[in-house]
């Protein structure tokens, strides 16, 4: 069974709380925008992936489905405020292309954008209503990421070589953002424009380590997760890290 206990904070992770226990939500795929209301993935049935979208409105505690659709494999989802969100993933009609949705009342409906790219684990990234993200991996380490600025009805291919698998973009602003790949983290300081790598060893004994997920405070301050649960940190944008400790896989 894949069942997922919740947990949730209010102190800074100084002491946790019980909030659910249960199989219908799968993990790593929680999504929230304030103390009360998120949401997050089930899988229907039998099936091994992600193709329905919960939501709270108690913090948590009990979750109502939103959206399901036995052939869309979810990957991601987020809300630029308490009305507008998007959903990102795969579906499966005979051939595999990529589905993006749309909702405009706080994931009550949701509507299908046209999109013709044809990506594995596709992910969407908005900094709000207009202007987002639409990446994933066309074979191998080919990753290709689309910018829009009308809301997804139109999108414009970003011109670069990322070499690796793109896996996660976060913007701070409007100007300022990461785009994080296997082994190296880019940074933009005028709207995407550019690009500029920084590599990052996780551990100098493993040079082959990947990077999971980074999570940016600031310009400066960030986190990356690594395999075999290290975390690292940097105060100075990404010059340098310091490995903060050493868990499990994650």
């Amino acid at each position: 069974v894949d069942s997922v206990t919740l947990i949730k904070t209010i102190n800074g992770g100084i002491s946790w709380n019980f909030v659910y226990s249960g199989s219908n939500i799968k993990n790593s795929t929680l999504y929230f925008f304030s103390n009360r209301t998120g949401f997050a993935f089930r899988k229907l049935n039998n099936s091994l992936y992600s193709n329905a979208i919960l939501k709270t409105t108690s913090g948590g505690t009990n979750w109502i489905t939103v959206y399901e659709d036995s052939t869309f494999l979810i990957n991601s989802i987020q809300f630029v405020n308490q009305l507008t969100g998007f959903a990102a993933g795969s579906q499966y009609v005979g051939y595999n292309h990529t589905k993006l949705i749309k909702t405009t009342n706080g994931g009550i409906s949701w509507d299908s954008l046209q999109v013709s790219f044809l990506f594995n684990y596709p992910k969407v990234h908005f900094l709000n209503e207009n202007r987002g993200y639409l990446f994933g991996n066309l074979s191998g380490y080919n990753s290709k990421v689309y910018e829009t600025t009308n809301g997804g009805i139109n999108w414009n291919l970003l011109n670069y070589n990322w070499g690796q698998n793109v896996k996660q973009i976060q913007f701070l602003d409007q100007q300022n953002g990461f785009l994080l790949a296997y082994f190296k983290i880019f940074k933009t300081t005028d709207s995407g424009v550019d690009w500029k790598p920084f590599p990052i060893n996780f551990d100098p004994i493993n040079q082959s380590s990947t990077i999971d997920e980074i999570n940016f405070l600031d310009m400066n301050t960030g986190f990356a997760i690594g395999s075999g649960g290290k975390i690292i940190k940097t105060t100075n944008s990404g010059l340098n890290w310091e490995l903060q400790t050493r868990g499990y896989n994650l």
